[in-house]
């Protein structure tokens, strides 16, 4: 039974990394981050950096906590190539000039730090039940995500004020 309760907290945790980047307003920043990165390439890389260390973890509880005997750790890379997928079709261009009329989207959310302080809980919870590196990780890419969103304004990212 426990092993049915990782799985689904994995598929939880999976699910919740790909809803957060799509209701994040911060994908449609084109302000520089760094002098290097845009606001939203980084918010796509840690999206991804996300995916693989979910992968990885899903390919550590299928050898040490399976969930079917005979499924093995090859499945989850098609997770991973699902998981690619998806993020390309959330991808979204970046707004070049903020003093146009954008409509928001409607996928946009304020309250995200709903999302992230899910993802952190589930996360910290994983690795209190089993000992993987890759969660801590994961958890430090969240708190980042959830820091950040208290410190959102559309001024500060370049964003239309409609984005609000």
């Amino acid at each position: 039974m426990k092993n049915q309760i990782l799985w689904i907290f994995w598929l939880i945790l999976y699910i919740l990394i790909f809803v957060a980047y799509d209701r994040d307003p911060l994908k449609y920043s084109n302000k520089k981050k760094f002098n290097l990165i845009s606001v939203s390439n980084f918010a796509k890389l840690n999206t991804y950096i996300s995916l693989i260390l979910v992968t990885l973890y899903g390919i550590y509880l299928s050898i040490n906590h399976p969930f079917v005997p005979y499924l093995r750790k090859y499945w989850n890379y098609s997770t991973f190539l699902i998981g690619l997928f998806v993020i390309s079709s959330l991808n979204k261009k970046p707004i070049e000039d903020p003093s146009k009329f954008y409509l928001p989207p409607n996928n946009l959310n304020k309250n995200l730090k709903i999302y992230y302080l899910l993802i952190l809980i589930i996360v910290i919870g994983l690795r209190f039940v089993t000992p993987s590196n890759y969660l801590i990780i994961l958890a430090i890419i969240y708190l980042y995500n959830y820091i950040i969103c208290f410190d959102y304004a559309t001024c500060k990212y370049n964003l239309p004020k409609t984005f609000i």
